[in-house]
C-alpha cells in the first residue's frame, strides 16, 4: 500500500510541499524498525481537491495491524476499479491486467495438458499391457531389465540395437533365433 499511494498520484506527495521525500529504503528500514506504533507516511487530504477520500480510506484500511481488518486482494481490486471508473487505464493498470489475463489462461493451458498427458498415458498402458505380459510390463515400465525367457509359442526379445526395427521386419522369428544362436557360438 506504500507503493499505491505513490503510484496512483492522487495523495499529495511530500515532494509536493516542498518537503525531502523519504527514499524507499529509508522506508523499508524505519517499517522494520517500528513495533508498537509502525511507520505509516503521512496523507493529508485538507491540502489539496485531487485527493480521492476513498482511497485514502482503503490505504488506512490496508495498514490495519490486525489481518482480519484488512481487505483481501479481490476486494482492494474491486475497490480500485470502481474509483477509476470513466477514468483513462495507467501503463500499471494495464501490465496487471495482462499480467492477469496470461496467468488464467496459462493455467487453463496447464490443466488441458494434463488432461491429454493423462489420456496419453492411459493409452500406452494400456497398449503395453495387451502386448506384454503383466509382469513383463510392468518391469518396463518400472524401468527394470527384462531377463530372457523361453515360451514354446512366442519370442519377445528387447534390444537397444541401431534401426533393430528394420532388421527385425526383414525377418522371421526363427531367423531371429538362430541369427541370436549364432552369434553367440562364433
Amino acid at each position: 500500500m506504500f507503493v499505491l499511494a505513490d503510484l496512483e498520484g492522487h495523495i499529495l506527495s511530500d515532494t509536493k510541499r516542498g518537503v525531502a521525500r523519504v527514499e524507499e529504503i529509508e522506508i523499508v528500514r524505519l517499517v522494520m524498525k517500528s513495533s508498537m506504533n509502525p511507520y505509516r507516511p503521512n496523507i493529508d487530504t485538507h491540502e489539496t481537491a485531487d485527493v480521492i477520500p476513498s482511497l485514502v480510506h482503503l490505504i488506512r484500511e490496508c495498514w490495519s495491524e490486525a489481518p482480519r481488518h484488512r481487505p483481501n486482494m479481490k476486494k482492494v481490486k474491486s475497490l480500485l476499479a470502481s474509483m477509476q471508473r470513466g477514468k483513462k487505464l495507467n501503463l500499471m493498470d494495464h501490465v496487471m491486467n495482462t499480467l492477469e489475463n496470461y496467468a488464467s489462461s496459462l493455467e487453463a493451458e496447464v490443466e488441458e495438458r494434463m488432461k491429454e498427458l493423462v489420456a496419453e498415458k492411459k493409452k500406452s498402458d494400456t497398449l503395453l499391457y495387451r502386448m506384454l505380459p503383466k509382469q513383463v510390463a510392468d518391469k518396463l515400465k518400472a524401468g527394470q531389465p527384462i531377463e530372457p525367457e523361453s515360451y514354446d509359442n512366442v519370442t519377445i526379445f528387447f534390444s537397444d540395437v541401431v534401426s533393430f526395427t528394420t532388421l527385425a521386419s526383414k525377418c522371421t522369428p526363427m531367423q531371429l533365433d538362430y541369427w541370436i544362436f549364432f552369434r553367440l557360438i562364433s
